[in-house]
């Protein structure tokens, strides 16, 4: 498991959330990878701008629980819409989950991977639905 913080690029807001790692999907980005936040409650002036191109990672903490991200969103309620929370907030949120455990850094290349593995999880769905 682990904990994330995505920042929108298209509105003051981030998104908190938990990534259950394995071997096959070891960081955050494959969270987001292949069917965004289309599906969660968010803000509606973020809808469609919330695929991987969309957003950027400024935390991602491995070794935190879904408790972890329990704690943040009951901690920072004022403003939240869903797993989103303001912008303003982000400063805070990150300092206390810093408080927690480990921040690790994703290069561009796990970005990358995780982004064509997306890709495909997209285009395999699509040809199922399609029959």
């Amino acid at each position: 498991m682990g904990v994330y913080v995505f920042r929108c690029l298209h509105g003051p807001y981030v998104k908190v959330g938990h990534h259950q790692v394995t071997r096959r999907r070891p960081n955050a980005y494959y969270r987001v990878a292949g069917r965004g936040f289309e599906s969660v409650i968010h803000p509606d002036e973020l809808t469609g701008f919330l695929y991987v191109e969309h957003l950027q990672l400024e935390g991602w903490y491995p070794t935190l629980a879904r408790e972890h991200e329990t704690e943040i969103h009951r901690a920072y309620k004022h403003g939240k819409i869903g797993e989103f929370h303001p912008l303003d907030d982000m400063p805070s949120i990150l300092q206390r989950l810093d408080s927690m455990g480990p921040r690790v850094n994703i290069g561009s290349a796990s970005r990358r991977r995780a982004i064509r593995w997306g890709y495909k999880q997209v285009r395999r769905a699509r040809r199922r639905a399609a029959g």
